[in-house]
């Protein structure tokens, strides 16, 4: 037996043993748990590459002679250091910081930068480089630090203010000291519910290696929030690969999920995701850059049947079809002329009226919880609190819950434009605590975690100093001023469980 006999006969019997270990029951064992074979139509591409390589392995056996046994003993010996590379360069890749992990995007765009215009402030919105609005700081804790990560909407977030004004950055300031400093790290996120919170805590802002984590539970994350919410929601984005992306995973899960990203990447270039504070509604309005102020004036001409805000509300309540012309007309007749001017140019977030032909129970879902689906809506937040509860239990991670309300709650002044076009505003609300307010405390009682409701507070010190400008009156978010007073609360609170 010559020598290119010998190696055909080599590659015949690894051939051979490469195809009788490709069989369903060995890749079903080997792939099962990343989607396997789960079709009829991959099933029958794996018998078929079991044969091609067993057929192969007996040609090499047989007709080594031949000269296309040649050629395709090259073919296949290429093909086959070619796999044991890509195998190699996978593997490679865990040591440059890929992720074998392919999740949704749940923070802002990293290392964002822009300005932030409305009728009743201007601010600059930036990111770091894991898409959270903080300063770019080491995941790794440095031993002098205290870190507390704080998940939340708008009002942890801070719009209306810049960074440095907001109830996070000030409390940072109170608590720290020249032997110690305290990291409240702002994982706020505009316009989300509470699972959006737990998804870039878990998926980004544990990255941090944090001493605590802080939920900053707002008014409106019960009506935002999604009924029949569960908790493996939390983990979406890890949904399991079936047929050939699950064998592709389970053999090179860096690559593939490279692959899959630029290809999410291609297909979504257009794509803004810079923030917005809006609600359930984010498909009708996207209100916040601020245009050229010339076309405000040019706008004020227009009748209110035919601006931007109308038509596009107007379009949406008529898809629903359960909203009748007379109660669009109504709506129409009620907004006030000039913010619907401003909501055009995106001076003003237009859903704060449109809310009232769209979603009329806002505000009432939320604080008297007295509907089926407001009630769904509740017991999803329970879910995911509990869940986040869990999982910080099992990371031996403190957490704890504060309540920021909305000036809905404290300042009898505020929720005039939400009335005048259609939603529900209650004024008892101001005046003593609502069904949410009981719930939260009753709920965080039940988990056993740390709370603090500042509903109270703001009741108080609005009949205090009613010239101050605790939050803004059209908008609704805190001033700068509301934010100091939180930081106060917040830092105190804070002194009592996390920082000694």
């Amino acid at each position: 037996m010559n020598e290119k006999t010998s190696n055909y006969n080599f590659v015949g019997w690894l051939a051979i043993g490469l195809g009788v270990l490709f069989n369903p029951w060995v890749v079903g064992w080997l792939f099962g748990s990343e989607g396997g074979i789960e079709s009829i139509t991959f099933l029958v591409g794996i018998i078929a590459i079991m044969a091609l390589l067993i057929g192969f392995g007996l040609l090499c056996l047989r007709a080594s002679h031949l000269r296309l046994t040649g050629v395709l003993v090259n073919l296949f010996m290429a093909g086959l250091m070619t796999l044991l590379m890509i195998f190699g360069f996978d593997y490679a890749l865990r040591f440059v910081g890929s992720t074998a992990e392919t999740l949704p995007q749940v923070a802002h765009s990293p290392n964002a930068n822009y300005p932030v215009n409305n009728l009743e402030f201007d601010y600059t919105f930036t990111t770091n480089s894991q898409g959270i609005r903080y300063a770019e700081i080491p995941l790794e804790k440095p031993n002098d630090t205290v870190r507390v990560v704080v998940v939340g909407d708008s009002y942890t977030e801070g719009a209306g203010v810049e960074l440095e004004e907001t109830f996070l950055l000030q409390s940072e300031a109170l608590l720290s000291t020249p032997e110690r400093k305290v990291e409240l790290i702002n994982c706020g996120l505009s316009g989300t519910p509470t699972l959006n919170h737990a998804l870039i805590l878990f998926h980004v802002c544990m990255q941090y290696d944090p001493d605590a984590v802080l939920l900053a539970f707002h008014t409106n994350d019960i009506t935002e929030s999604a009924p029949g919410t569960t908790s493996a929601a939390i983990d979406f984005g890890r949904e399991k690969r079936v047929g050939v992306p699950g064998v592709l995973y389970a053999l090179w899960p860096r690559l593939t999920v490279l692959g899959e990203k630029a290809v999410n990447g291609w297909q979504n270039r257009a794509v803004d995701v810079a923030p917005t504070e809006s609600s359930e509604e984010d498909e009708v309005l996207d209100l916040f850059i601020r245009e050229d102020n010339q076309k405000m004036s040019a706008a004020a001409s227009v009748p209110k049947e035919e601006s931007d805000l109308v038509k596009q509300v107007t379009a949406e309540a008529q898809r629903r079809g359960y909203i009748s012309k007379e109660e669009i007309a109504a709506w129409v007749e009620s907004l006030p002329n000039d913010l619907v001017v401003a909501s055009d140019q995106r001076l003003f977030n237009g859903y704060i009226m449109a809310s009232g032909l769209l979603n009329p129970t806002y505000w009432s879902d939320s604080l008297n919880i007295d509907t089926a689906d407001a009630e769904a809506k509740y017991l999803s937040v329970v879910t995911v609190l509990t869940e986040m509860r869990d999982r910080l239990a099992r990371a031996e991670v403190p957490f704890g819950i504060v309540f920021l309300p909305s000036p809905i709650q404290f300042d009898e002044r505020y929720g005039g434009v939400w009335a005048q076009t259609g939603s529900t505003v209650d004024p008892a609300w101001t005046e003593s605590p609502t069904e949410l307010e009981r719930r939260m405390a009753e709920l965080t009682d039940e988990l056993g975690v740390p709370y603090l409701d500042l509903s109270s507070n703001y009741r108080a010190l609005i009949q205090a100093d009613r010239e101050t400008v605790w939050s803004y009156p059209l908008d609704g978010h805190l001033t700068a001023e509301g934010h100091r007073v939180a930081a106060e609360w917040v830092s105190e609170w804070l002194k009592g469980w996390v920082v000694e």
